[in-house]
């Protein structure tokens, strides 16, 4: 149905090499300057294998400093690209509270086309580097050491023992604090595109291992590593059931107030509810679960959606409420507020319905953004 419903499955997909022929490093050396071992090798190992031609990617060579092989990955050419999408909640029902703090959730995720993107090339030293470029002049982000996308590099040298350096670019163009899970996906689409970059093959070992990088660095991040756009989620988010939709969901229609909604307080702020509505809000999961898979239209769903922090959030936050009354007015199905807040999507008849309504809405101070999920 148009454009806006281009784009890739889930971040897996979302990767791309760009470029041709060798890579260069600095100085005008190519890829033989490195050495690309197999998990688990040495530099006795690597020897071995250079005697007996067997090639990984590129020929190798030995760097060492103090005995120590400096990269046991490298890449073979060209740079990469990862387009990381955001995400809407289109049903939060919070079911408990671990001793930790953390919060219990049945939950379905829908990938959407809003992304941040991420591109990797090769840099001097052994460590990653990170550039942030701000298209919304909004978002204080810090390149520093607690940037998720820092944290996920970091994570994922180590796990892999990495040695080379890169330059990563985050491009944000998803609002921060929004219940979007711009952040989450940032790091996900680090881990792979890291592994994209240095052509680590990724099995289900290897897979197993991102999925546990990823839960230590947010709940949401493993979702965004599943190359699929909607999946029920159980746990803290992190027990996930990929969900397949027939039908192509319609076009939404998604604000931003222009501010964040830290997640923490959110939680804080709820008041408890007994097991029979829980019980209750979780057979209307099954429902909403039940007529998505059938196709059906949206009159028939929209009803269903929902979110459990709107009840913390919305008394609180008046610009929130007053952004979801607006939508609703206007004619949008299925209004809710995504996550912890502070974005307000939902669904609209056809595109030229979200473009009506999206004119009429950017008379607020709002960011408005004419989507559509993904699948």
């Amino acid at each position: 149905m148009g454009q806006a419903r281009t784009g890739p499955q889930g971040l897996a997909r979302g990767t791309q090499r760009l470029g041709s022929g060798p890579f260069r490093l600095p100085g005008g050396r190519n890829g033989d300057d490195l050495l690309r071992l197999p998990e688990g090798g040495s530099a006795a190992r690597a020897e071995e294998l250079r005697g007996q031609g067997e090639v990984l990617g590129v020929r190798a060579h030995l760097r060492r400093a103090e005995g120590r092989v400096l990269s046991e990955r490298s890449p073979a050419g060209g740079a990469v690209r990862v387009q990381c999408p955001a995400k809407v909640n289109l049903f939060l029902e919070v079911t408990g509270k671990r001793k930790n703090g953390y919060h219990t959730l049945s939950t379905l995720f829908a990938k959407i086309n809003i992304y941040d993107v991420l591109d990797f090339k090769f840099a001097n030293g052994g460590k990653p580097i990170l550039e942030i470029v701000d298209e919304f002049h909004a978002c204080r982000l810090s390149a520093g050491p607690d940037n998720l996308v820092m944290r996920a590099a970091k994570a994922f040298y180590r796990s892999f023992r990495i040695g080379v350096g890169v330059h990563i670019t985050l491009t944000k163009r998803i609002p921060m604090g929004a219940g979007l899970g711009g952040g989450s996906s940032d790091a996900a689409g680090t881990l792979l595109g890291l592994a994209q970059f240095f052509q680590i093959k990724l099995t289900a070992a290897r897979k197993k291992k991102l999925h546990d990088l990823g839960v230590e660095l947010g709940a949401d991040v493993a979702f965004f590593l599943k190359d699929s756009p909607f999946c029920l989620a159980t746990g803290i988010g992190d027990r996930l059931r990929p969900m397949k939709i027939p039908r192509s969901l319609p076009y939404m229609v998604l604000a931003w107030p222009g501010f964040p909604s830290p997640t923490g307080p959110v939680y804080k702020a709820l008041a408890a509810r007994r097991r029979p509505d829980i019980l209750t809000r979780l057979s209307q999961l099954d429902k909403l679960v039940r007529r998505l898979k059938r196709g059906r239209p949206v009159d028939e769903w929209g009803g269903l959606l929902f979110n459990r922090l709107e009840q913390a959030e919305l008394p609180v936050l008046a610009d929130v409420a007053q952004a979801r009354r607006i939508m609703e007015a206007a004619g949008v199905e299925g209004v809710r507020m995504s996550g912890s807040g502070s974005s307000v999507f939902g669904f609209v008849s056809s595109h030229a319905e979200g473009e009506r309504i999206v004119r009429r809405l950017r008379v607020y101070p709002w960011k408005v953004f004419l989507t559509s999920c993904l699948g």
